[in-house]
């Protein structure tokens, strides 16, 4: 199934193909587009919103989970274009989607209950921009940053709030003085001739901006969760101006139903440096205050730290983060005080784990993470509550297919409903690239039949980026689907009772994993 089910190609040029019983359908129009990406998926209960990227414009479209049919035709989302990447989370039935624009961040809100917009589009906010710069002549320039800061932004939910984050990061050089002595030259040409000071000004911002679930109006303007602003006189001579951060700043946030948003960041050195500093933050929704103080999770000047995910529960949250050596470690957090749980950071994880993804259900915390050289997923569940692991060992999902070269984990990571736990990722194998999942019981921490189980069976091309949700004992997985004529979004409806396109028994051919046989197969088909 890699590569498509049987098909027969019939004089006339038509084209006849098996199915399994449970295949996979297209979720986007056939608008044959070429430049289709970022498909992601949210629900609330059986209504789920699909959103992906068609050039600059972001376009969504309603399915029901558990029959995967179709609730309308697909709809643009965004008059301002997406420029760079776009985020889309749910919760008690409002979906916001936030996107960028060059220094503009928009988000736009739907009621998935109605199927309406409640905010067709709002500006969250103008980020920081450079100013000044080398002269020429009168032409102010500044260097682009090299490395340059690494901008990123999420959407958060509480109860009935929700909050969107970002970083942010600008250089400022100016003259030290405010006019040219010399009236023939502006002051910039003048400084450059003559030598005189300039004043270098950094600015770094951990920001996050309050939305209200209940109108999709803001509750006030920006909180300033944490900044910076470096200054120096340079002479103009000595250095060359340019963007290049000296510092980069990391963010990570989530919310629980106390409307507690619980916001980490770490300030590291942007290449070529192992010193930084990770912190958290607890902020209430409800009134936009700070609770607490700022805490210190760790500080070193060696083994720097990357990947920062951020759990949260009923009074609990969670941050979590990776060493260069690939160890997970983590702390909890009380969200009532911003105290951090416990003597000392925890061991999550230790070593080689290169790609993980934390996600919230409940008290409880679903880790999914990759290691041994790409090619296995593993899966560990925390206790928010306590701060700690529920289960000690890791879960391996990824049986089966032993001769994959990489897996790459889903957007969605692992998700929840019920007891059941559904984990999707891309595999990949030589040039072929297909979407799988695996389903395991978070009561007994087991994994349900004997290997993971294939969710793509069209596989006219490359199929990846998948993305999923669940609701009472269904899931539906989304994806970017290269198909021969055209590129599509694809969808798959996964029973988590009995899943896999396959429907010869759990991912197996009709008797038992433990007999190897070959197997022949024969249809008839009828036209």
């Amino acid at each position: 199934m890699y590569s498509g089910l049987v098909r027969l190609t019939a004089p006339s040029g038509k084209s006849y193909r098996l199915e399994s019983t449970n295949t996979d359908f297209p979720i986007s129009a056939d608008v044959n587009a070429p430049s289709l990406d970022h498909p992601s998926v949210v629900n609330y209960g059986d209504v789920a919103l699909t959103v992906w990227k068609q050039g600059t414009t972001l376009i969504g479209r309603y399915n029901q989970i558990s029959t995967g049919q179709a609730l309308g035709n697909p709809f643009n989302i965004n008059s301002a274009a997406s420029t760079g990447n776009y985020i889309v989370k749910a919760k008690n039935g409002k979906a916001v989607i936030v996107w960028d624009n060059g220094y503009n961040i928009y988000a736009s809100v739907r009621d998935l209950t109605t199927l309406t917009s409640l905010v067709n589009e709002t500006l969250i906010v103008s980020r920081l921009q450079p100013v000044g710069g080398m002269a020429v002549w009168g032409m102010v320039t500044m260097y682009p940053g090299s490395p340059p800061f690494s901008y990123s932004y999420d959407v958060v939910f509480g109860n009935d709030r929700a909050a969107i984050v970002w970083n942010d990061f600008a250089t400022s050089f100016v003259p030290s003085i405010t006019t040219s002595p010399n009236p023939m030259y502006d002051v910039y040409t003048y400084c450059q001739m003559a030598y005189c000071g300039f004043i270098e000004t950094k600015t770094y911002q951990a920001n996050a901006r309050i939305l209200r679930l209940d109108t999709g109006a803001f509750q006030g303007g920006n909180i300033s969760i944490w900044s910076y602003v470096g200054t120096k006189t340079i002479s103009y001579v000595a250095e060359v101006p340019s963007n290049t951060p000296a510092y980069q700043i990391d963010i990570a946030a989530n919310a629980n139903d106390n409307n507690h948003l619980v916001y980490a960041w770490n300030v590291r050195l942007p290449s070529g440096g192992d010193s930084h500093t990770v912190y958290s933050s607890v902020y209430n929704l409800t009134t936009g205050t700070k609770i607490g103080s700022d805490q210190t999770l760790i500080s070193e000047a060696t083994r720097p730290v990357d990947t920062l995910q951020v759990g949260a529960a009923t009074g609990r949250g969670m941050v979590l983060w990776r060493r260069n050596d690939g160890m997970i470690l983590g702390r909890g957090i009380d969200t009532s005080n911003s105290n951090l749980l416990g003597t000392s950071n925890i061991e999550v994880e230790s070593g080689v784990v290169d790609t993980l993804k934390l996600t919230s259900f409940g008290s409880k915390g679903l880790l999914t993470y990759r290691k041994n050289n790409g090619k296995d997923i593993f899966l560990k569940v925390l206790d928010f509550q306590a701060g700690q692991l529920l289960y000690p060992n890791g879960l391996l999902l990824s049986q089966g297919q032993t001769n994959a070269d990489n897996r790459n984990i889903s957007f969605s990571g692992s998700i929840l409903s019920g007891n059941k736990i559904l984990t999707t990722w891309d595999l990949m194998l030589g040039t072929r690239r297909t979407i799988w999942g695996r389903v395991s019981d978070i009561s007994t921490f087991t994994v349900d039949g004997p290997k993971e189980f294939q969710i793509s069976t069209t596989n006219e091309g490359v199929q990846y980026r998948g993305t999923a949700v669940v609701d009472n004992g269904f899931g539906l997985v989304t994806w970017l689907s290269q198909d021969k004529t055209q590129q599509r979004i694809r969808g798959y409806k996964v029973d988590l009772a009995n899943p896999g396109s396959l429907k010869y028994g759990l991912n197996n051919f009709f008797v038992s994993p433990l007999i190897e046989r070959d197997y022949t197969i024969r249809a008839k088909i009828k036209y």
